[in-house]
């Protein structure tokens, strides 16, 4: 057995339960099975995985953006205007054709400089989401695997204060958008 792959305990932790640890960016992952044997890589590519997926969810990268990095894998996020205003633009019902326009408008760092001020409103920071998705994996059991209904039923109560906020200000974000669009056709119109 290799140094890399024995088992290997943390100070404090006797192996009786379920433990987690950060890992550099900040996610947090499985440290060690109820048996006390450490799960190898199992877990970061777990948490790949889903992260892979969630990335098809609308407003997933709204997410990322917001609080700066990936709340499942803990990677760091671009934030700069175009990241944050394509991230927004993710969520608008043709929110791809209204980018194209505001990148020909030349009003991206007009529109992300809104979209920053209104974000903050949101109360929504990397430490709220991860606790967020910290409390969801706590709810969760094995047997939440097989029955994934029951899974979305008992993490749904955790992330709905904040997707309404979210919704909100997607409401809010297409007419700012629109002007934002106008404003700039006219200033190139002259």
């Amino acid at each position: 057995m290799t140094a890399e792959n024995s088992p290997r305990r943390e100070a404090g932790n006797s192996g009786a339960g379920l433990g987690t640890k950060q890992n550099a960016g900040g996610s947090i992952q499985l440290a060690e099975a109820k048996t006390g044997a450490k799960k190898e890589e199992k877990p970061s590519w777990i948490l790949e995985q889903v992260s892979t997926l969630a990335r098809n969810v609308p407003g997933y990268d709204l997410l990322k953006a917001v609080i700066g990095r990936d709340p499942i894998s803990g990677q760091e996020e671009k934030r700069d205007a175009a990241a944050w205003t394509k991230a927004i633009m993710g969520i608008v019902p043709g929110g791809a054709a209204l980018f194209t326009s505001l990148e020909e408008v030349k009003v991206i760092p007009k529109a992300a400089a809104w979209f920053q001020t209104e974000i903050s409103k949101l109360n929504i920071t990397f430490a709220t989401v991860k606790g967020m998705f910290q409390r969801a994996w706590n709810a969760l059991s094995p047997a939440d695997l097989f029955n994934l209904n029951r899974a979305v039923e008992k993490i749904k109560p955790v992330f709905l204060a904040p997707v309404d906020r979210i919704k909100n200000f997607v409401v809010k974000a297409g007419p700012k958008l629109m002007e934002f669009i106008f404003e700039g056709a006219m200033s190139l119109a002259g």
